[in-house]
């Protein structure tokens, strides 16, 4: 008995230990990293969340505490439907992703300025206990806004590094149930540990203890900016191989030009929706890409000057690019352009290219073959293929048959033998000739229509009849006079 009530505490502390192990939360701090990055018109805020957790998109807010600077509401990515017991149907976070915030700057705000931004935001841990309502107060410093720039140069230059300073400590109490209270806090960031790694030069970035080359941004996205008339502009990015853009980081804005002067609304081609390390679910451009940008005016202008924002990263080497900005200066009175197309281009994406097969190569060769070669090369190129066709098995059937033409003329010199195979060679390489000629001459058309039934069934029908001679039905020969 002694032994059973033993055995029984035991068991009993031992669950007690595994509850209590399961109710140990990591600080707010580990559960929920963020890391905020300016971006154009606003900020980009990034939450690096633990497993186990989740963050509810109805409880994040940001307020942007400096005169002139007012914080829109966010935009989110999709996010996941949580029945939740004590808020009900939510939307909740329980990856890493990334939400921008755009800024409305006035007055001495367009300058460059160091943003007081206040954060809220609330998560909890999937085995039913939640964190207090986290309140962040972040500086960050703001680079000038492109309008207010003076400068017009044509520089790669990325945007500013983001700086984010620290005020007091965070307060990591937390709540033992479904139910947060209040909790104020302001902590430090440090945006090495959670941002992408960020290429600042042509050298090489440091991912998993590997070293990975990466090109330079204007070598991996080369950009050109062209007008197509006097209303339309095309930006185009050539995407290299292993690399992608961020739809959602690309945007125009105009800088220095006369007040009458829009933007028209920029039609974004449809990217490919991947599932990035860095910003969670999001829309990429994978290849080549043109954005059509419209301008609207009501008084003639000669120049444009256009700001371009764009932010990409290589999918190989796991490294991204800091967002670029670039400023040109389009001349509206060169080249003779039009006022305005009749039909204006529309943005587009480059499609997949689908390497050729085996046999699209071998055509491709033969069609450069006639292409390059003058007379007397392609002559000889067909010769030698014509040689190659001697050994394929599909000649085969020919031997017996010319053996059987020779030899079914009796004794016959060497001579007479030569000119019956020269005059049968002949005659069938005129025959495929002439097929071959019209083919080529009627293109596929003539393929698809001799794959009709009805056509099938008549060379059937056909080759039945001639086999009938074979079992001496009748007998098939030249007339008398030939031979």
């Amino acid at each position: 008995m002694r032994l059973i009530i033993l055995l029984a505490l035991w068991l009993f502390s031992h669950c007690i230990n595994i509850a209590q192990a399961e109710t140990k939360l990591v600080p707010s701090d580990q559960a929920f990293k963020l890391t905020i990055a300016e971006t154009l018109g606003g900020l980009d805020a990034y939450w690096e969340i633990s497993p186990g957790y989740y963050i509810y998109q109805s409880k994040i807010e940001f307020i942007a505490d400096t005169p002139g600077i007012q914080a829109s509401p966010p935009e989110f990515p999709e996010a996941e439907i949580k029945q939740d017991p004590t808020f009900g149907e939510v939307k909740v976070y329980h990856e890493s992703f990334s939400a921008t915030v755009p800024l409305q700057r006035e007055g001495e705000a367009r300058k460059s300025v160091e943003l007081s931004l206040k954060v809220k935001y609330q998560g909890c841990a999937d085995i039913g206990l939640c964190y207090p309502p986290i309140n962040k107060i972040i500086q960050v410093n703001l680079a000038a806004d492109p309008e207010t720039t003076s400068s017009n140069n044509n520089d790669n230059a990325p945007a500013q590094d983001v700086i984010i300073k620290s005020s007091a400590p965070e307060n990591n109490s937390i709540n033992i149930g479904n139910n947060a209270t209040n909790g104020n806090s302001s902590a430090s960031i440090k945006p090495a540990q959670t941002q992408p790694p960020a290429i600042t030069n042509n050298t090489s970035t440091i991912k998993d203890g590997r070293e990975a080359k990466a090109l330079s941004s204007t070598q991996a996205f080369p950009f050109e900016l062209a007008a197509v008339d006097k209303h339309t502009l095309k930006a185009t990015w050539k995407v290299g191989k292993g690399y992608h853009l961020y739809k959602n980081k690309i945007k125009f804005a105009l800088e220095n030009n006369p007040t009458h002067l829009k933007l028209g609304e920029i039609v974004y081609p449809e990217g490919e929706v991947v599932n990035d390390e860095f910003f969670g679910r999001i829309e990429v451009y994978p290849r080549d890409v043109e954005i059509v940008i419209p301008l609207d005016y009501s008084e003639e202008i000669n120049n444009v000057d256009l700001v371009t924002y764009y932010q990409g990263c290589s999918n190989e080497s796991g490294v991204c690019y800091p967002p670029q900005i670039l400023r040109n200066t389009i001349d509206l009175t060169a080249n003779n352009l039009p006022n305005a197309l009749v039909e204006r281009p529309v943005s587009t994406l480059a499609a997949v290219v689908t390497p050729p097969s085996v046999s699209e190569s071998e055509a491709q060769e033969v069609s450069s073959l006639l292409e390059t070669r003058n007379f007397f090369g392609v002559l000889t190129g067909f010769f030698l293929m014509g040689l190659a066709l001697v050994f394929t098995p599909c000649i085969f059937p020919m031997i017996p048959i010319l053996s059987g033409i020779i030899a079914g003329s009796g004794n016959i010199s060497s001579q007479k033998a030569f000119l019956l195979s020269l005059v049968y060679i002949l005659a069938s390489a005129t025959a495929y000739a002439f097929i071959g000629i019209m083919f080529g001459f009627f293109g596929e058309n003539i393929q698809a229509t001799l794959q009709h039934p009805v056509v099938i069934s008549a060379f059937a029908a056909l080759f039945i009849l001639l086999s009938l001679s074979m079992f001496g039905f009748y007998e098939l020969q030249m007339p008398s006079s030939i031979q």
